[in-house]
């Protein structure tokens, strides 16, 4: 890898492409560093800020107001939810369990809802709809049990893991008078609530574990083969790390399974469960690593160095099939197929979004965006994107936003809106931008062709006055009185009269 950052670095500054023969061939796994063990991040929601516990006690202010119309827009708000207000919410709901009267809370639940046995269903609407349509905002149990369903719904709403884990926690608080709402909640949200079970199946409570372990049977979802089938992308990560945060020993071997994803987020999931496992995934972990190197772990390893030296090996296996691909793309462009190469550094990227042999990869996108920028526009605009975040020379990178601003006014005046400045960012950005400085001669050559709206209008504007003008004599002739007997006129002319007689 270093011969080929170097290679890389030489090429950039000499403005060519690395030749296909000058690659180095895929790289030994001796020669990648042993990385440490990724951390799986916390259970516990981050500490919520002022304003959004401000946010928060105000929609809950809201939903528990006298006003009706004030509830039905913060009714209306929940479905809006914000992961960012997590903490916030999860800090209010903890405040309401801490000093709730769930005694009243209960009475109050169970007095508009019927319950036959442990399949009880609620009746009619949904239950915050139904308490709200029972308002009684003087009734602090109906004010706190409006706010718990609200937050209730918003956690829903949102859907993520955390958001999961506080849906439960409301079962876990407040008892088994919720026990029906909270899982008609995790139920609308199918997979993505797994993972929050899985973790719940181990919870310090014997009553809260069984009812996990038997709502995960129930929607079929407790074995782990079938689930991780099922689940994909985040939900599959969030499961791993959930089996890891368990310490499952049971599940340390299709946990380590996925610590070679070609996926990141995958990748990095199960390398952070297999780190929570800790001893537990020790044998697991020495089974692997004799499988995938064909050679015994060290005797004198810990499970922390049979992991760090397992996941170097599947880095190096991942990484032969990278350097295979980079060279494929380097060989396309050096041959000028670049649609051949954007394909190559497309699924280079999708392995290993932080290659490093971005470099080249820059110029090959931005030259692919040159050749089709004219014909090919919104895949000439998506490979300078990537470009963009790809290069490292400045030089290239105003090259880049050069031609990114020339293809954005170039939409924008086919739309009819001719903007000058991208352009003249474009020719300031990059003054061999050939493509810029035509259009703006021809914007430029638009404007002296059409007559200015001071031309255009200036004639029509000088007759409409001439011609109020002339109304405005007329209608005077019109109304004017005809001169009467006595007046200076007549006594002018029957002077006039006499002289001549």
């Amino acid at each position: 890898m270093r011969a080929l950052a170097v290679a890389g670095v030489i090429a950039a500054l000499s403005g060519v492409c690395l030749p296909m023969s000058a690659a180095e061939p895929p790289v030994a796994a001796n020669e990648l560093p042993l990385a440490p063990l990724p951390k799986a991040p916390a259970l516990a929601p981050t500490p919520a800020t002022p304003s959004d516990l401000a946010a928060i006690d105000d929609l809950l202010a809201r939903l528990s107001s006298k006003d009706a119309d004030a509830r039905k827009l913060a009714r209306n708000a929940l479905d809006h939810a914000s992961d960012a207000l997590i903490p916030a919410a999860a800090e209010r709901m903890r405040r309401i369990a801490d000093h709730a009267d769930k005694s009243a809370l209960k009475e109050l639940w169970t007095s508009l809802h019927t319950e036959t046995d442990d399949d009880a269903q609620i009746t009619g609407e949904d239950a915050l709809d139904l308490l709200l349509s029972h308002s009684d905002p003087q009734n602090a149990a109906w004010r706190d049990l409006v706010c718990v369903m609200g937050l209730s719904r918003f956690f829903t709403t949102v859907g993520s893991v955390s958001a999961s884990r506080q849906i439960v926690n409301i079962y876990v608080r407040f008892g088994e008078f919720l026990r029906i709402d909270t899982q008609r909640q995790l139920e609308k949200l199918d997979l993505r609530s797994a993972a929050a079970l899985i973790e719940a199946s181990r919870h310090p409570a014997t009553k809260i574990a069984e009812w996990a372990q038997k709502e995960l049977r129930r929607r079929h979802l407790s074995d782990p083969s079938r689930l991780v089938q099922l689940a994909q992308g985040e939900i599959l990560a969030d499961v791993l790390r959930a089996y890891g945060y368990t310490r499952d020993a049971d599940r340390a071997k299709l946990v380590i399974s996925f610590a070679g994803s070609s996926q990141t987020v995958i990748r990095l999931a199960a390398r952070e469960a297999t780190a929570t496992l800790g001893e537990m995934g020790n044998w697991p972990l020495r089974d692997a690593y004799e499988t995938i190197v064909g050679k015994r772990a060290s005797r004198e390893w810990s499970w922390e160095r049979t992991a760090r030296e397992l996941f170097r090996e599947l880095d190096s296996m991942r990484m032969h099939d990278v350097l295979s691909l980079y060279n494929a793309g380097i060989a396309a462009h050096n041959t000028g197929a670049l649609a051949d190469m954007r394909r190559d550094f497309d699924r280079v990227l999708a392995l290993e979004p932080s290659f490093e042999g971005s470099g080249l990869m820059a110029q090959g996108y931005f030259d692919y965006a040159l050749a089709n920028a004219d014909h090919h526009a919104t895949d000439a605009a998506d490979s300078l994107h990537r470009a963009l975040r790809l290069a490292s020379d400045d030089s290239l990178k105003r090259r880049i936003q050069s031609l990114l601003n020339t293809l954005q006014g170039k939409e924008l005046l086919a739309s009819g809106i001719a903007d000058q400045v991208l352009f003249q960012r474009a020719v300031q950005l990059d003054g061999n931008n050939t493509r810029a400085k035509d259009l703006l001669e021809e914007i430029d050559s638009a404007s002296a062709e059409t007559p200015s709206p001071m031309h255009r209008y200036a004639a029509p504007g000088v007759l409409g006055v001439l011609a109020a003008i002339a109304v405005f004599v007329l209608l005077r002739r019109r109304v004017e009185p005809p001169p009467t007997p006595g007046t200076p006129q007549r006594q002018a002319e029957a002077d006039a009269g006499q002289k001549l007689g």
